[in-house]
């Protein structure tokens, strides 16, 4: 997650921003998956907050992004 590939607006109203990065998990699956973590971002903090992180799949994630437009 320290190089992301994609970061979008992650809430209308709260200054989060969404880091997406696509990530092998298994060895055994042909899509890679994507790891999502949402971050506080403000300028009055000295350090990015985690607000929450998970695994996504690419038809979620296109969903996801959509909706922030």
């Amino acid at each position: 997650m320290y190089s992301p590939t994609e970061v979008f607006k992650g809430h209308e109203t709260k200054p989060y921003h969404t880091f997406v990065k696509p990530m092998r998990v298994s060895s055994k699956g042909n899509k890679p998956i994507n790891g999502l973590a949402l971050l506080d971002v403000t300028d009055s903090k000295d350090n990015f907050e985690v607000v929450h992180w998970h695994w996504i799949n690419e038809e979620r994630l296109m969903v996801m992004k959509n909706k922030t437009k």
